[in-house]
């Protein structure tokens, strides 16, 4: 649940509100930022760039199974700007984060920014279609992935003195796979303790 401050619950209490959205590439040349509004919006020390539907983003359904979605953000191939950071830089697999912006239309002016995806780009596709409008077709894989992504840290002393060579913690932990533990009725101990006096000679 996303928590909002008292200006903007005034605001969309009021009805007198619009919600825009936010994309923001951090490119090797830098970071690129759009705005979905015909002004530039200055926020979190970056500049994003209007200009009135200047893309569309499709917002990941939620999944009964937790699943990890992803986002797909569509931009005009009119757009100059994007086809330049296209046709000119690394993007693949570039961090990216997407965000809604809540403006106060009496005033106007925005009254809060909250972030609700945050992941990687993974492919840009240029797409024509029928009536002749041309896309660049962006889509985004959620940091969430990282999550369920095996890794190459075991727990062994080793590996954890590599990280802190004074750290100990995992020293005792060979010893231990290799001791055997019997349980219950197989515990050679507890078996000879239950044998009756005529079944020992």
């Amino acid at each position: 649940m996303k928590a909002l401050d008292s200006p903007t619950l005034a605001a969309l209490e009021a009805g007198k509100y619009a919600v825009r959205a936010l994309a923001l590439f951090d490119l090797p040349s830098g970071r690129f930022g759009m705005f979905d509004d015909e002004f530039n919006l200055a926020w979190g020390g970056d500049t994003y760039v209007g200009a009135a539907g200047r893309f569309t983003m499709q917002i990941p359904p939620g999944a009964a199974d937790l699943s990890i979605r992803g986002l797909t953000i569509t931009i005009s191939a009119l757009d100059s700007a994007a086809l330049a950071w296209v046709n000119s830089q690394e993007y693949a697999q570039r961090p990216m984060f997407a965000a809604l912006a809540f403006i106060a239309t009496d005033t106007p002016h925005v009254v809060a920014v909250k972030t609700w995806f945050v992941g990687f780009i993974d492919t840009v596709t240029w797409q024509e279609r029928v009536d002749g409008e041309a896309r660049l077709i962006v889509r985004c894989e959620s940091a969430s992935r990282e999550l369920d992504r095996s890794g190459a840290r075991t727990r062994s002393d080793a590996d954890q003195r590599a990280l802190d060579a004074n750290d100990g913690f995992f020293k005792h932990t060979l010893g231990t796979i290799a001791t055997e533990v019997e349980w219950g009725a197989n515990d050679p101990q507890a078996v000879a303790a239950k044998r009756k006096w005529w079944q020992i000679f």
